[in-house]
């Protein structure tokens, strides 16, 4: 299919060097290359394509370290050529706590690390799409500022593309966390992938169980994850979740939680479990009738009588009047 420019209403050039650098631009990049362009002015920019502050600042970097421009009174930058010595442009090194990288610094990592260019190659067979500078720049955060391995990296883009979140937002948020609770290793990964697989199957049932018709939010995950480390199954799950909706009328995560949370206390592990527990903790009932002392006398500082009875009887019987 040939597909033609509509070339009414005007142009504007495009130059050479920006269209060799699209490859690696993020889409809010070139959004902000064909604004600039158009309209030879930054105001009103971010309401304009609905971006952010820092997304500017992204696309403004990106176009600048590639020489697509320069700022007033400076020179445009001039590219890393292919066969300039590893050694000659080297990156600075990278900030550890923010992603300041250029795309003339991917380029030289990349060039001079085989490691990172497996990697970085590996991630997009994974994805099944080209990785853009923004992506680039997040994975070599993470192998940098997290100091996550490769072979973890992998398997964690690996895991978040097998749930259907190949996003690089969640396969970062997702990496912050594994860093945080020490995961460095193939064998860890393996480990916490399989507590994950677990925890997702679960959260799946209790949403279609709960007919739900949505997936569950971060927090009731959450509950869920408990849940499952506990190793309570969804039919005591949904044992909480019935006697929730009973008790208040709607589905209630941190309500069911507390049931459950005491059920695994008591050493309770099923539905039945559960009945059998319930039923022998339930409060009495509380007998209205009042207590009658030994031998079937009125307890202590009660009346042996109903007065009640005794007006009841009064009022329905009729007054005789003896004439003297």
């Amino acid at each position: 299919m040939n597909y033609r420019i509509n070339w009414d209403g005007g142009v504007f050039a495009v130059p050479d060097c920006a269209a060799d650098s699209l490859k690696l631009a993020s889409g809010k990049a070139v959004k902000v290359l064909l604004y600039i362009m158009r309209f030879k002015s930054e105001e009103g920019i971010c309401e304009a394509l609905g971006i952010t502050d820092e997304d500017l600042e992204d696309a403004l970097s990106y176009w600048k370290s590639v020489g697509v421009m320069y700022s007033e009174g400076g020179q445009p930058a001039v590219p890393a050529k292919e066969n300039v010595p590893a050694a000659e442009k080297a990156p600075r090194a990278l900030p550890k706590a923010a992603k300041a990288v250029s795309a003339d610094e991917i380029a030289a990592r990349i060039g001079e690390s085989a490691e990172i260019k497996t990697l970085l190659e590996s991630i997009e067979g994974s994805v099944a799409r080209p990785l853009t500078f923004d992506d680039q720049r997040t994975v070599i955060w993470i192998y940098d500022h997290l100091g996550l391995p490769p072979e973890v990296i992998l398997m964690l883009v690996n895991y978040c593309v097998g749930i259907g979140r190949a996003n690089m937002h969640y396969i970062e948020k997702t990496a912050v966390s594994w860093a945080d609770e020490g995961i460095d290793s193939s064998a860890a990964a393996d480990a916490k992938i399989l507590v994950l697989q677990r925890n997702n199957t679960l959260s799946a049932k209790c949403a279609n169980r709960m007919n739900l018709n949505r997936r569950l939010t971060a927090r009731e995950n959450e509950y869920v994850a408990k849940w499952a480390a506990a190793e309570a199954d969804i039919e005591l799950i949904m044992n909480a979740y019935e006697r929730t909706v009973d008790a208040t009328g709607k589905v209630s995560f941190p309500y069911m939680n507390k049931i459950i949370a005491e059920w695994i206390s008591n050493g309770v592990k099923t539905s039945a479990e559960a009945d059998e527990y319930s039923a022998r903790t339930a409060p009495a009932p509380k007998n209205t009738r009042k207590p009658s002392g030994q031998n079937g006398s009125a307890s202590e500082g009660e009346p042996s009588f109903d007065l009640d009875l005794i007006m009841e009887h009064a009022k329905n019987t009729p007054l005789i009047v003896h004439n003297k």
